[in-house]
């Protein structure tokens, strides 16, 4: 053994031992110092160690190994080296600070020493060396565990400077040639008693007239391979709720506010990625809610808009936009309410939905379907606009299909759905109840043609396959306590160069009963004289007025309807109203005629034709008149009255006699006269009978009838009398 010691200090320090080489001369370098052990054929070499001693009443000598100043060149190194093997591992490196059995150990320092004036500080490098074959050493950064208090920090920090941009900090996992990188994992602290540390991610805040630095979460791009996930989420707990997780752009004083925006991945071959929002489960209750909302607007401005829209497509169909509420197994589907928010001024904002534009084939639907009922009832839709306020009307609701430039408009269909085993729903269309001003007008117009017929409009009642179709309504509702019931107009247009639309009003054939009435009835009226029923035939200014045509109906195996004009029975202090058949008065020409006959029969008579006055209680008994017409310049009108003619038998007889007088009265006269005469013959009156080809002529009988009291009734034939010339003559 070699033992060099420096002197005792029985009462004060020992002595010191120097080992130094002395100073270089001019023009070389001071001689090395080596501390080294010999080397060993088949065995350990010798440890060098190096050390202060221990102290018993004082703090333990520093250790100090540096390495000399100069004034050229590169600062020399200081190199510690574990030993190399061959055939085993390397040496091991241990640096560690001394130990503080009653207080804190010693800190362990490595820092490379600052700059000069011109340069920069050295670096710091901690790696471990390369491997041939096998995984290359770790590097392991870590405060030791505490038992009575907390594990120390770890701080990794870029050093502060005063030009150019603040230096990067990197953390990077190894790189692989043949399989995958290395993965980076930053885990918090565990809390076995209490919460887990957390994990800060954040950029210091800028400086005066700069921006915050930028978090980038990124995995790397891919040749040939799916790039990275990125995933973000809270842990699961077991007696709790999972932590939220929560992204959000910081405010601002000036310009709009930062957007936020998430993007699923791009393709050039294939769709492009999905991007999935899904609220928590709740496996023993409800799911958590799903809230997209823009903030609330500041003082003088809106809120933001919320847009949910498919992307454009170039080549295919843009993608579907579908909004809904999930299925329930036990319970009712999610209601979906789609409402623009309430405002203080202005109208209300516009909710608009509009099905897709195309350019080439036809646009898109928009359907609204209410809920299908499976075991009941399906859905109701209601389309309404909201109660008016204090002062305006509401809402109007218009069912329109939009105006074409070279082909139809769309059409508009109102309509219940079939019922198989049920009766289909009813389709009502009420104008609304006010209390001041007219009732609403409820109009329903055909379209209008500038080349053609205008459009149809058809109302027909539903079919019944198995028994009577329905019924069609048209009326005025009820009147008031002091108005009339409505109008009923059924009227076709005018025309400027045409003949305007008919009119046509009947019931449907029968194939196996009789046809359907057809009545006109003005309803009754408790003050004034009843309403009036009128028909009249269509006026022409240059030709002859149109036909009134009233016809019973037809009977191809029995009897065709009988036709009744029929004034109804007067009430208790009146008279049955007045039956008139007159044609009108003209101006230059002969009035119409009045023709009145019954039919010609080709198996049976033909009909009778009664003229009767009415009985009476009180009074004479009403008159019969018959009359022909007047002429201011020519001969007045001929009456003529004859039999049926018998083609095969006796033609009929004529019949002009009085009814027999009642218990107290005589029977009625018969007068046979012809009219005085102002300036000419008065009329002749003949009586004969037809003359007989192949018979005799008829008789002729004047007979006064007999009576039970006084003188029998005499027969007179006078001729006439002459106030200026010899009397008439009689030849009998």
């Amino acid at each position: 053994i070699v033992r060099v010691e420096g002197g005792e200090g029985t009462a004060s320090s020992s002595g010191a031992i120097y080992l130094r080489t002395s100073n270089s001369g001019t023009s070389g370098s001071s001689g090395r110092l080596v501390f080294s052990s010999g080397s060993a054929q088949s065995g350990n070499s010798g440890l060098v160690s190096i050390g202060a001693g221990a102290s018993s009443a004082g703090s333990s000598g520093e250790v100090t190994v540096t390495v000399g100043s100069g004034t050229s060149g590169s600062g020399g190194s200081l190199d510690l080296l574990g030993g190399r093997s061959t055939v085993n591992t390397g040496g091991t490196l241990v640096v560690l600070s001394g130990e503080g059995t009653a207080s804190s150990s010693g800190s362990v320092t490595i820092q490379s020493v600052n700059v000069g004036v011109d340069g920069r500080s050295g670096c710091l490098v901690f790696s471990s060396g390369t491997s041939g074959t096998g995984n290359s050493g770790s590097i392991s950064f870590g405060t030791g565990a505490s038992s009575g208090g907390r594990s120390g920090m770890i701080s990794v920090t870029a050093g502060s400077g005063t030009s150019g941009a603040g230096e990067n900090t990197r953390l990077q996992s190894g790189r692989s040639t043949s399989n995958s990188g290395g993965m980076v994992l930053t885990i918090s602290g565990e809390g076995t008693a209490s919460s887990s540390g957390s994990i800060v991610l954040t950029t210091l805040n800028s400086g005066v007239t700069g921006c915050s630095g930028s978090l980038v979460f990124s995995s790397g791009s891919a040749l040939t391979g799916n790039s990275g996930c990125l995933s973000f989420g809270s842990g699961t707990t077991t007696d709790g709720r999972g932590g939220q997780l929560i992204v959000g752009v910081g405010s601002g004083t000036s310009g709009a506010g930062s957007i936020a925006s998430i993007c699923a991945g791009r393709s050039t071959v294939e769709s492009g990625g999905f991007l999935i929002i899904s609220s928590g489960e709740g496996t023993a209750s409800s799911s958590g809610a799903l809230t997209l909302t823009s903030t609330n607007a500041g003082l003088a401005g809106s809120s933001g808009s919320l847009v949910f829209s498919a992307g454009s497509s170039k080549a295919g169909n843009s993608g579907a936009l579908l909004i809904g509420s999930g299925a329930a197994s036990s319970g009712r589907g999610g209601a979906v309410t789609l409402i623009a928010g309430s405002g203080t001024s202005g109208s209300g904002a516009i909710l608009t939905a509009s099905a897709g534009r195309c350019v080439e084939m036809t646009g898109g639907a928009l359907v609204i379907d209410s809920g299908e009922g499976t075991a009941s009832s399906s859905g109701m839709v209601t389309l309404g606009s909201s109660n008016v306020g204090v002062d305006g009307c509401s809402g109007l609701l218009v069912f329109s299909s939009g105006s074409s430039a070279g082909g139809n408009s769309g059409a508009l269909i109102l309509g219940s759905g079939s019922a198989t085993d049920g009766r289909s729903g009813a389709i009502s269309l009420c104008a609304g109840s006010g209390t001041s001003g007219a009732g609403a007008v409820l109009k329903s117009s055909a379209g209008r043609s500038t080349t053609a017929s205008g459009g149809s409009i058809c109302i027909s009642s539903g079919e019944g396959t198995t028994t009577s179709s329905g019924a069609i309504y048209l009326r005025g509702s009820n009147g008031g306590a002091s108005g009339s019931s409505g109008l009923l107009v059924f009227s076709s247009g005018s025309t400027s160069d045409g003949n305007s639309g008919a009119v046509l009003i009947g019931s449907g054939s029968a194939t196996a009963g009789s046809a359907g009435v057809v009545s006109l009835s003005v309803g009754s009226g408790t003050s004034g004289a009843g309403g009036a029923l009128t028909a009249l035939g269509g006026r022409s200014t240059t030709l002859t007025g149109g036909v009134l045509v009233i016809g019973s109906g037809e009977g191809t195996a029995s009897s065709s309807g009988a036709i009744k004009v029929i004034s109804t029975n007067a009430g208790d202090g009146g008279t049955s109203g007045i039956l008139v058949f007159s044609s009108g008065s003209a101006s230059s020409g002969n009035s119409g005629c009045i023709v009145m006959g019954s039919g010609a029969a080709t198996a049976g008579s033909g009909g009778h034709i009664s003229v009767t006055v009415g009985s009476g209680t009180s009074g004479s008994g009403g008159s019969l008149a018959m009359q022909s017409g007047r002429s201011t310049i020519h001969t007045g009108g001929a009456v003529y009255i004859a039999s049926g003619e018998g083609t095969a038998s006796s033609s009929g007889a004529v019949l002009v006699l009085s009814m027999n007088s009642g218990v107290g009265g005589s029977s009625g006269c018969l007068t046979f006269s012809s009219g005085s005469s102002l300036n000419g013959n008065s009329g002749f009156l003949a009586f004969g009978t037809g003359a007989s080809s192949d018979g005799r002529g008829g008789a002729i009988s004047v007979t006064a009838g007999s009576g039970t009291s006084g003188a029998g009734a005499g027969v007179f034939a006078a001729s006439g009398r002459s106030t200026i010339l010899t009397g008439g003559i009689m030849s009998l």
